[in-house]
């Protein structure tokens, strides 16, 4: 499945696993979780950095815009966002133990535009999203992780984004 560099969007069952991190969390380790070492790039000094924001891509924001755009009969019913932990991992960008969860739950307007539980037929969902439909095909939801952290990502020029 062909996918955008730097898509966030998984499986609610991998973000199920950073959100029971979290819950799990000893208490001594939840202000942790918002700290790392950064090094800055010009004076290769490195310094313990607290997060300050989150963004997600301006390309997952985009494929969300677009699911609703080429459904039309389909609408954001609900916004989750969730608390998550994991491994810190400096060399993809992401030197914080927190994962900030975003699931965006899409629900159909009326009736008219049942979607088959079984295939989803009826939709017309970028191939990179992982759109997941509901059992009973009453819609769908999409999540979102991996936003990027600043720092090392404060904005000027990284692709854009929006900010969480």
């Amino acid at each position: 499945m062909p996918v955008h560099s730097q898509t966030t969007i998984i499986p609610f069952s991998l973000a199920k696993l950073y959100i029971d991190g979290w819950n799990t969390r000893a208490t001594n380790d939840i202000i942790d979780s918002f700290h790392a070492p950064i090094t800055d790039s010009l004076t290769k000094v490195t310094e313990i950095e607290r997060a300050a924001f989150y963004t997600y891509s301006s390309q997952d924001v985009q494929d969300l815009k677009d699911i609703l755009k080429s459904n039309p009969g389909l609408e954001v019913s609900n916004l989750f966002f969730f608390m998550g932990a994991g491994d810190p991992n400096p060399g993809y960008g992401h030197p914080f133990a927190y994962r900030p969860i975003l699931r965006v739950v899409f629900s159909e307007k009326d009736e008219k535009t049942k979607l088959d539980p079984m295939i989803g037929t009826a939709l017309n969902i970028p191939p990179q999203v992982k759109f997941e439909t509901t059992e009973s095909g009453t819609g769908g939801v999409v999540t979102l992780e991996f936003a990027a952290p600043c720092p090392p990502f404060c904005g000027g020029g990284g692709g854009g984004g929006s900010r969480l």
